[in-house]
C-alpha cells in the first residue's frame, strides 16, 4: 500500500490539484487558502490554475496573482531561452504553463515595473498571513 501511495504521490500532479482546489474555495468567498499560494513554492505546471484569480473581488489577491504571474512568467520566458534544446530536457508541463501564461501577457504585464510587481506581491503576502 505504501508503495503505491508513493507511485500515486510521484505521478499525479499533486500542486496542480491543490491549487485547482485552492483557487476555487477562494473564489466562492474564503480568501484563507491565499495563504498557501503565498508561502508555499509552487511548480510550474501549477501557474495557469491561478488565472482565474485574475478577476477576483479582492484587489490584494488580484494585483498579487498578476504581479506573481508576471514574475513567474518572466523566469519561464528566460529559462525557455537558455534552456537546453535537446529533447530530454523538455518539460510539458512548463511548456504548458509558458503557453497559457504568454496568452494572457498583456493583462499581466499591467502591473508596470519589476518593483511595481514586488509591491503587489509584497501587498498580497501581507494580506494572506492574516491566515497563518
Amino acid at each position: 500500500m505504501l508503495a503505491v501511495a508513493f507511485y500515486l504521490y510521484l505521478t499525479v500532479p499533486v500542486d496542480l490539484l491543490v491549487h485547482r482546489y485552492n483557487v476555487q474555495r477562494i473564489l466562492s468567498g474564503s480568501p484563507a487558502p491565499c495563504v498557501q499560494i503565498s508561502e508555499h513554492p509552487m511548480t510550474d505546471d501549477a501557474l495557469p490554475q491561478l488565472l482565474p484569480l485574475l478577476k477576483s473581488d479582492n484587489q490584494s489577491i488580484r494585483d498579487g496573482i498578476q504581479a506573481l504571474l508576471w514574475q513567474r512568467l518572466q523566469r519561464l520566458k528566460s529559462s525557455s531561452e537558455t534552456g537546453s534544446k535537446n529533447w530530454t530536457a523538455t518539460q510539458l508541463g512548463k511548456r504548458h504553463a509558458l503557453r497559457k501564461l504568454l496568452s494572457v501577457e498583456t493583462t499581466l504585464q499591467q502591473v508596470g515595473n519589476d518593483k511595481d510587481a514586488r509591491h503587489a506581491v509584497n501587498v498580497f503576502h501581507d494580506y494572506a498571513m492574516q491566515w497563518w
